[in-house]
């Protein structure tokens, strides 16, 4: 992951009845004090985040998804994330890498419990979540999917990643998406399938970089990179995560309980936007495809299963970004990971 930030002042921690906010050199991130959600990160005084960042337990339906009857059967999820209630903190503690925050949010009608924490220094914020098992019954649905979204302020343009690619690969769909250093446009990593729906995905994906034009503002950009942590039930690192950026709407993608009735019925009704919307997944569920019965069981979350995982959201200065789509863009990114000796 990483490492210790270079040697320098202290964060300052401001904690107010609106909001925590950490200053790490150039870096500041604030967390409302009502919700627990990271809502605000800037370096240099540019604001990164056009929304807070916000626990996700939803996928825009696919057409399985409406064969399976998912759009009832795993209904109470649609805006579990959305609707997520805070019952602890924010509290503050002194982290391994600077000021952790803390909080527990409840979320779904079962009431899970997410825990969330933020590790923030001059390098980022540590974004951690854990999601407590859900005991639900055993005909009850786990969610489509478990992680984060987020918007990101209008001007970025590239993405680079390593993972699985070029094109989209989800758990059950990702025999042909090798491996690999991919790049391209963010408005290229969108599928426009007939029916707008859930697409895009890069699976065991270690970071992506999301990027503006050289020049046009002191952030280039932000990099999301899976921790390295141990994953949930794992011995060994965190491989990766699931990722996605899309210069539309993510909700544009969704439809509503009947098919017929979804705002957005074909893509070329899709308006493209400044913003970019993003996914960070620590699991989603198959998207099916042999019938229109949706995931095999093997592919689906389970409901009493706990969930572990862990990123970085790293603000790119104006002087690390890449100059040109090269192989140096790889060598910087992985630089950016690399532990401090």
């Amino acid at each position: 992951g990483i490492g210790r930030p270079p040697a320098g002042e202290a964060p300052l921690v401001q904690q107010a009845s609106a909001a925590i906010v950490v200053t790490a050199g150039k870096l500041v991130a604030s967390i409302d004090a009502s919700t627990g959600l990271l809502s605000s990160l800037s370096l240099s005084g540019f604001e990164i985040l056009a929304a807070a960042v916000t626990p996700n337990f939803w996928r825009p339906l696919t057409d399985n998804d409406y064969g399976a009857g998912l759009q009832t059967a795993s209904g109470q999820w649609r805006f579990a994330g959305k609707e997520a209630v805070l019952v602890r903190g924010p509290e503050v503690f002194n982290g391994r890498l600077g000021p952790k925050i803390q909080v527990d949010l409840s979320v779904g009608t079962q009431r899970a419990k997410l825990s969330v924490s933020y590790d923030i220094c001059e390098a980022g914020v540590l974004v951690a979540g854990a999601l407590s098992p859900l005991y639900g019954k055993p005909s009850e649905l786990g969610p489509p999917r478990v992680g984060f979204r987020g918007s990101l302020t209008a001007g970025l343009v590239d993405v680079e990643w390593f993972g699985r690619g070029p094109h989209e690969s989800y758990i059950d769909r990702c025999s042909s998406a090798c491996v690999g250093h991919f790049r391209g446009s963010i408005l290229g990593q969108t599928f426009k399938y007939l029916r707008p729906q859930e697409n895009g995905n890069k699976l065991d994906t270690r970071w992506m970089a999301l990027l503006a034009r050289p020049g046009s503002s002191p952030c280039a950009g932000l990099l999301v990179a899976a921790s390295g942590a141990p994953a949930s039930g794992s011995s060994g690192e965190q491989p990766g995560l699931g990722m996605q950026c899309h210069r539309y709407a993510l909700d544009d993608f969704d439809g509503p309980e009947d098919q017929t009735q979804q705002r957005v019925r074909h893509a070329g009704e899709l308006v493209e936007r400044g913003e970019t919307d993003f996914c960070v997944d620590a699991a989603q569920s198959g998207v099916g495809g042999g019938s229109a019965s949706g995931a095999l069981p093997e592919h689906r979350i389970v409901p009493d299963k706990p969930l572990q995982w862990s990123f970085w959201l790293r603000p790119i200065a104006a002087e690390e970004a890449p100059r040109e789509h090269s192989g140096l863009a790889f060598a910087a990114m992985r630089r950016a990971l690399e532990p401090s000796q």
